[in-house]
């Protein structure tokens, strides 16, 4: 990430010293603009710095750690895998992982626990879906993680 910004600084130099016939700035005052934009990404790449350095307090480590022990199993994953960007009942997931009822229940109520899933009742069916975005981006940056490497 820190690259990624250093990375974008000469391209931005590149497009202020060409010959743009949009911007008619003199070439002192594109080179203050370019100090000033280096300046601002030495400054966010110290506080990225200084958040990655500091540790993480022991109430938070512990609720991540749970989360990652809970996204360890693979039934759980399937199951998060089956709610991506949908809601599904019980019955549906038990039948398309060929599980009982009864355990795909268990899964889910862990996952509920844990913030990952949540649900609704609609008349005898219980609902379930991802509990916000951020369960579906980490779920999908993670597909993506495992398919890169």
């Amino acid at each position: 990430m820190l690259w990624s910004i250093y990375s974008k600084v000469p391209q931005f130099i590149c497009v202020a010293n060409t010959q743009n016939p949009v911007c008619d700035l003199d070439n002192d005052y594109k080179y203050c603009i370019i100090e000033q934009v280096f300046n601002c990404f030495k400054d966010i790449e110290m506080e990225v710095i200084q958040a990655v350095r500091a540790p993480l307090d022991m109430a938070t480590a512990d609720n991540l750690a749970e989360l990652f022990r809970a996204l360890a199993d693979p039934t759980r994953v399937r199951i998060i895998s089956l709610l991506v960007g949908t809601e599904v009942a019980v019955s549906d997931i038990a039948a398309r992982l060929d599980m009982s009822v009864s355990a795909i229940s268990h899964q889910l109520n862990l996952l509920r626990l844990l913030r990952v899933v949540a649900s609704r009742r609609e008349g005898r069916q219980v609902l379930y879906r991802l509990d916000d975005e951020h369960v579906e981006m980490m779920f999908r940056q993670s597909v993506d993680h495992i398919k890169h490497s």
